[in-house]
């Protein structure tokens, strides 16, 4: 699901760390020992991509942690790919996982989507919770009907859990590891689930006039680069290249049922 920003504020803020960062990296770039600090940035561009109060959150603790202050007051406005989520969450009928990566990333979405009465029932499901109250919630989320929202962090929702009452998935976070990302799908399509399972990738749309690094597009270009080294090494080469559908075609044709469905483009 590619989405152009939804105001000119997220824009300005987002490009303007992106050519920080971009420019960072290209004085990284040529020193091996600066690889720590590379991934660093990338997990910013990563947080900015999510929603603005995700990076200002990171760059608060960051600057906490070395004794000063981060200037940057609460972002209030829009987030392009929290509005993208609500368009999806508004055609009723159906339970949806939404997969994410940040804690804040997974408190802002839940209270968004409570602020906004976008579901009937809301659960979160992440490594700040106990295993009890993971197992809880995803029995009360099973057990709940049409409107139920479970916001799964992609690291916690590992082997086990079953959610084949769910007919939908959607992503926000850009992520790199391909393994993860199909085992989060995954949590939906399995034996005994009788509905079409929709996966949605919301991204940012790759301006062709930006020369920088877009981050979704970054991701989403190592996640095919993993997933066509494993099909490459286990199935051999003339296999893979009739399994491995990269990511990105997945997002042109999004949001890909367990087969793939049309296009989307926020509107």
């Amino acid at each position: 699901m590619v989405c152009p920003f939804v105001t000119a504020d997220e824009e300005e803020f987002y490009y303007g760390i992106q050519g920080s960062i971009e420019s960072k990296l290209e004085s990284f770039s040529r020193d091996i020992n600066k690889n720590a600090a590379i991934f660093k940035l990338l997990l910013r561009l990563r947080q900015i991509s999510v929603h603005p109060q995700v990076y200002i959150e990171a760059l608060r603790r960051e600057e906490a942690a070395e004794g000063f202050v981060y200037p940057r007051a609460d972002w209030t406005g829009q987030a392009t790919k929290f509005e993208a989520a609500r368009g999806l969450l508004k055609d009723e009928g159906h339970k949806t996982i939404i997969i994410c990566h940040f804690r804040e990333e997974i408190d802002l979405m839940a209270a968004f989507i409570r602020d906004n009465e976008l579901a009937t029932d809301v659960f979160t499901y992440s490594g700040a919770e106990t295993i009890k109250e993971r197992e809880e919630a995803v029995a009360a989320a099973t057990a709940g009907g049409a409107g139920t929202v479970i916001i799964l962090q992609l690291q916690a929702g590992g082997v086990g859990i079953n959610l084949q009452t769910f007919d939908r998935v959607i992503f926000l976070t850009p992520w790199w590891n391909a393994a993860m990302v199909d085992q989060a799908v995954g949590r939906a399509v399995r034996m005994g689930q009788k509905a079409t399972v929709q996966v949605y990738h919301i991204m940012f749309e790759a301006e062709e006039k930006m020369s920088g690094i877009v981050i979704d597009r970054f991701m989403a270009d190592k996640v095919d680069a993993k997933r066509s080294m494993l099909l490459n090494f286990w199935a051999g080469e003339e296999t893979a290249k009739v399994k491995a559908k990269p990511l990105r075609q997945k997002k042109e044709e999004t949001g890909s049922k367990a087969a793939d469905e049309d296009p989307m483009t926020c509107t």
